[in-house]
């Protein structure tokens, strides 16, 4: 257990997720505007492991929790076998509590990630964090990290043609729904984004094309900026719907959202939670 300024910090436990969603979405609208992460979908988040980072279910030291008079004050999540970079650990997500100073929590979680990144045989430790994020930059700078070069690149995404990309992930989407409780759903989906549409045949455990005019059981909204997110499991289906970025038309929504969620679940096909501030 490692001490610094009064902290303590110690691996996840079943119910901090309660604490954890809190501190996420206080931190993270200092500087990015207002977020809507539940107990629930943070959870979600880290439960299997996939591109965006550990399982805390697996490994509950990938996330590692600051406390200060018994109290949660802050959290680090590390990834310990980042996709294409077996030699390095990455710290997707660093927050402290509203009141607390950043620059003690934050200190304390990144020399506890370096500590224990050396000690799985890890050779550098990365952290992945907004350039608005003052308080990150700062503890992450007086600890010797360095900057990426100015031309390394930014990943960024745009969707052009919705039907043909979702034509395109018909195999993995098929794939996802016979993984999930409804894989027996039969039925016409229609994905709306502005003036794209995508109109989806869920058949037998299998998701085709089908004709644009296609009568539809089930049409889900997304806004603009929710789109690649959602799509590509960088926001869960139910943050999305509680953030009015999601609408969707049914007789039943609790089976559309599970439905939804089935088709895109957290699962990043590219960058980190982090990375989209």
């Amino acid at each position: 257990m490692a001490r610094r300024a009064g902290i303590s910090i110690r691996s996840f436990r079943d119910g901090d997720e309660v604490a954890l969603s809190r501190i996420f979405n206080e931190y993270v609208a200092r500087f990015a505007g207002p977020r809507l992460v539940t107990p629930e979908s943070w959870r979600r988040q880290f439960i299997r492991r996939s591109w965006n980072g550990p399982s805390v279910d697996e490994d509950p030291d990938s996330v590692r929790v600051a406390e200060r008079a018994g109290h949660i004050v802050g959290y680090a999540v590390t990834d310990y076998s980042p996709f294409e970079e077996e030699h390095a650990a990455v710290v997707q997500e660093l927050c402290a509590a509203s009141g607390e100073p950043p620059d003690e929590i934050f200190p304390a979680l990144l020399e506890d990630a370096e500590r224990r990144a050396r000690e799985r045989g890890k050779d550098a430790l990365s952290l992945l964090v907004s350039s608005d994020d003052g308080p990150a930059c700062r503890a992450a700078s007086a600890l010797g990290f360095v900057s990426p070069p100015e031309d390394a690149g930014v990943f960024m995404a745009a969707v052009v043609d919705l039907a043909q990309l979702l034509h395109e992930m018909s195999g993995e989407l098929s794939r996802r729904l016979r993984e999930s409780d409804l894989a027996t759903w039969e039925g016409v989906v229609r994905v709306k984004c502005g003036r794209q549409s995508a109109t989806l045949r869920v058949r037998g455990g299998q998701v085709s094309r089908a004709p644009a005019r296609a009568r539809a059981d089930v049409s889900a909204d997304i806004d603009r900026e929710a789109l690649i997110p959602l799509l590509f499991g960088q926001q869960p289906v139910r943050e999305a719907y509680l953030q009015d970025r999601l609408t969707v038309t049914a007789g039943d929504r609790e089976e559309v959202l599970r439905l939804l969620d089935a088709l895109f679940p957290p699962m990043p096909l590219f960058l980190p939670r982090a990375q989209w501030w």
